[in-house]
């Protein structure tokens, strides 16, 4: 699926909010240039090292016995001379490549092409994206390592330039399911709403904006128009996303996610909330002179 402002694939339908603010933990989801990851024009690449962390007496400690999630792997990125992410991969601590991805452009930097590998190869694949004359994007085609075809996206746009239509295909011409975008007179998302083969609908999300614009309310339904989830955003007056709270169809509370940010606009504390309202998970950031992430 491929929302009217980013790219995101069909898997994360319902999570692309999550994505776009609050980090990206798996190949190819988002950060694609320089200026995503906060870096200036002089870096060629980066590493990103993960460890499990825990407050101890108010200090951020390493977690010596970690519960969920392995601290094995580090993360790296490879720039082209245009600032454009070429090269992904994860590391483990014997510097063995697990999984990478390499990253395609066009003489206009468009992405172009995709291609994931990853030590199970089934999951191996190549993503082509297929651009009109006025840059818009109108097809993505999914194939798997061996040059078959396995799932394709295709998009339609208004005249102002807005996408009103997503269709997705199991193959070149089975329909899987259709997505239709709806805008405001600012033409600023409203409705998406997700149908499937049947033309029935399937999901229904719906879109409350602050005064500024920004999205403060997202609302989830199911096929019969029940309330599924609900997303309440806040900000600060610099537009920075401070938290995301969900909540469930009852109002009870799912989970949070909070930011907080330096003069900069830069995020330097990163934290998860669960249910219970326990912290599950705190991440850190600094930044050196340059602003850049270290």
């Amino acid at each position: 699926m491929v929302y009217p402002e980013k790219l995101v694939t069909m898997e994360k339908l319902f999570t692309f909010v999550l994505i776009l603010l609050f980090g990206h933990a798996c190949l190819g989801q988002g950060r694609k240039t320089k200026d995503d990851f906060k870096l200036n024009d002089r870096v060629k690449s980066i590493i990103e090292a993960s460890f499990i962390a825990t407050k101890i007496d108010g200090k951020i400690e390493k977690e010596k016995t970690p519960k969920y999630l392995s601290s094995d792997r580090n993360k790296y990125f490879g720039f082209d001379p245009n600032g454009h992410l070429v090269k992904e991969s994860y590391i483990l601590t014997n510097d063995s490549i697990i999984d990478w991805a390499i990253y395609k452009y066009d003489e206009k930097d468009s992405l172009v092409e995709e291609t994931f590998r990853y030590c199970d190869p089934s999951f191996d694949s190549k993503h082509n994206f297929i651009y009109d004359n006025n840059g818009k994007l109108v097809e993505i085609c999914f194939y798997n390592l061996s040059g078959t075809l396995t799932f394709k996206e295709a998009y339609k746009y208004d005249i102002k330039g807005n996408m009103i239509e997503s269709i997705c295909y199991l193959n070149d011409t089975t329909i899987d399911s259709k997505t239709n975008f709806r805008y405001d007179n600012n033409d600023k998302t409203i409705e998406v709403a997700i149908y499937n083969v049947d033309d029935k609908l399937w999901r229904l999300e719906t879109y409350l904006r602050n005064e500024k614009g920004l999205v403060s309310e997202i609302s989830k339904y199911d096929q019969a128009k029940r309330l599924i989830r609900k997303h309440k955003l806040e900000y600060d007056e610099k537009g920075n996303c401070l938290s995301l709270s969900i909540f469930k169809a009852d109002g009870s509370l799912k989970a949070k996610y909070s930011n907080e940010y330096n003069d900069n606009g830069l995020a330097i504390v990163k934290y998860y909330i669960n249910e219970f309202s326990e912290l599950e998970e705190f991440r850190t950031f600094k930044y050196d002179s340059q602003s850049n992430m270290v």
